[in-house]
Formats: C-alpha cells, sequence, structure tokens
C-alpha cells in the first residue's frame, strides 16, 4: 500500500466530515481506491447524520400532536382542576409524546454540538515550557493556549491539538506562536512530527514557509540561518521574499542563510530518521536563553 493511501485511510478514521486539501485531492485523482473508500465513508455518515435528525415539518407535527393532547386531557377534567406532574405520568399517551420529544430535544443538542468545530488550541505532553514569563512543567494535562500566543519549549515534548485533536508534536527547544493551521517558529532547534490529517498546515521561520504534506520535519534556527531537513514525507518550502520556491522530499536538508546581498539557499542530504545528536545538541550539554539566543553552557 502506498504512503499516500496509508495517510488517506487515517485520515478517514480520524474525521467525520472530511476537508480536503490539494494534497489529498491530488492523491483522489490518481486513487480510485481511495475514492470509493471516501464516497463509502461520506455515504455511512450522510445515513447517520439522516437517522440523527428529524425534518423540521416531522418536528413540529409532534409538538402539535403534543399539545393537543394536554388541551384535550385539560378540557375533560372539571374547571377547578389543574394539571399536575402525577396526572401527567399517570397518563401513557402524554408519557409517549414527551418522551419523543425530549428524544428529539436531547439528539439535537448533542448532533449539533458534534458538528460544531471546536477552534481551541491546546498543548499536551512531558515538557517545561515558559508562558506568559512563568515556567510552567506540563505532565501530560492539556493546556488551552490562546491563538497567536507565544510559547517557549524549553526542554521535552508537547502535543499542539487543534479541534480537539491532536495534529503536531514538537521535541526540543523552540520559540514559536501557533495559530489554526500554521506555527510561526523563532529560533531553536527541535522536531516536528505531524499527523496525515495535518497535511496542508505551515510553517514560518524568519526567512521561510514551509507547506506540510505530511511529514516529519528537523528544524535548526539561528541569527542568520534557518535550516529544514526532512526525515519522512515532502514539503513544499518558500523564501519569505518570494524569490524561491521548491517541494523537497524526505532525505533533503535545506540551508538558508541571510547575507548583505540577499538570501543563499543550499541543499544537501540528511538521514531519514530523527538523530538525537543533531536535533537536540544544545540538549545534550545544556543550554541557557538570552534574548532571542540559546546558547551551550560552558562545562566545567
Amino acid at each position: 500500500m502506498k504512503a499516500e493511501c496509508e495517510n488517506f485511510i487515517l485520515l478517514l478514521q480520524e474525521q467525520s466530515e472530511i476537508v480536503l486539501d490539494t494534497a489529498h485531492k491530488k492523491h483522489l485523482a490518481d486513487c480510485e481506491k481511495c475514492r470509493r473508500l471516501l464516497e463509502s465513508h461520506d455515504r455511512s455518515f450522510a445515513r447517520l447524520k439522516q437517522s440523527l435528525l428529524l425534518s423540521a415539518p416531522e418536528r413540529e407535527r409532534i409538538f402539535a400532536r403534543v399539545q393537543k393532547t394536554i388541551a384535550d386531557e385539560e378540557s375533560s377534567k372539571s374547571s377547578d382542576s389543574e394539571f399536575s406532574l402525577a396526572f401527567l405520568l399517570n397518563n401513557w399517551r402524554l408519557q409517549i409524546a414527551f418522551t419523543a420529544l425530549l428524544l428529539i430535544v436531547v439528539t439535537g443538542f448533542w448532533y449539533s454540538g458534534k458538528l460544531q468545530p471546536d477552534n481551541t488550541l491546546q498543548m499536551s505532553g512531558s515538557a517545561v515550557i515558559l508562558r506568559h514569563f512563568k515556567k510552567i512543567t506540563l505532565e501530560n494535562a492539556l493546556l488551552q493556549i490562546e491563538p497567536g500566543e507565544k510559547v517557549t519549549l524549553l526542554n521535552g515534548r508537547v502535543d499542539l491539538h487543534w479541534q480537539n485533536s491532536a495534529k503536531v508534536s514538537i521535541d526540543g527547544m523552540l520559540d514559536f506562536t501557533v495559530q489554526e493551521k500554521s506555527i510561526v517558529a523563532k529560533n531553536g532547534q527541535a522536531t516536528l512530527t505531524f499527523l496525515p490529517s495535518a497535511a496542508g498546515y505551515v510553517i514560518t521561520t524568519r526567512l521561510m514557509q514551509v507547506k506540510i504534506l505530511g511529514t516529519t520535519v528537523v528544524l535548526e534556527l539561528s541569527d542568520n540561518q534557518d535550516a529544514i531537513s526532512v526525515i519522512k514525507g515532502k514539503v513544499e518550502w518558500s523564501l519569505l521574499d518570494g524569490t524561491e520556491m521548491r517541494e523537497v522530499s524526505a532525505g533533503t536538508k535545506v540551508i538558508v542563510v541571510r547575507e548583505p546581498d540577499g538570501f543563499k539557499v543550499t541543499e544537501d542530504v540528511c538521514p531519514k530518521e530523527v538523530i538525537a545528536s543533531s536535533s537536540n545538541q544544545l540538549l545534550e550539554v545544556g543550554a541557557k536563553k538570552t534574548g532571542d539566543k540559546w546558547t551551550p553552557l560552558e562545562k566545567n
């Protein structure tokens, strides 16, 4: 099975309503089996929606029947008797009618909640981070963060969640801010692993922009040089000044250097697996942060 097919099957398993990006649409155009899987998924989801939701006329009809039943029962009582809870509980027709109405309301609220997108951004994992100038130790608890909020990962690993679903893990040390479908990385060294459903997400550094097409990458960011190593999958990168754009696959390292006369881009080979000594060099010797810079600690 092709890697693209495996990624698409994982996407179907993770999402109820599928939103296709350019990479998925391109794959579907060439893969008949995945197109059939998507059609079957959509039919099943449509049947589920139809079985859970009643049309507006059906809801009005049931509600009118309930009102008529109440009116008929009240008119049959003497003028001084009042409609009570005991009367309702002892009348089987009203019990059935109210049960049906309650089921409609509860189902509607439940399904409405399922369809409403959850736009909250959350972070979990086992790591030490800086947030609002405070050091926080994460122990696998979910921490809600605001879009555009700056976070500094000091060490460990965090998972970022969009719409209540984990999309990317970051391992190492990194200054970054998070938007929906976007990570702005400022400084540090870290390994980023994206789930298939995060295809189309974008990493923006100070010198370039990288579009994720389902991959694991290693970022190495310093004052005037940004480097990205593609460990798995592929990325589409472009310089922020718009002068260059290219797509590269696993095993390729792109290095962008800011020089007085502009950006210099070089490509090199890199391992197709994460090597601790390359992605977490500062972690091995220890490091401190001064301003926007990470510097190794001097050994005694």
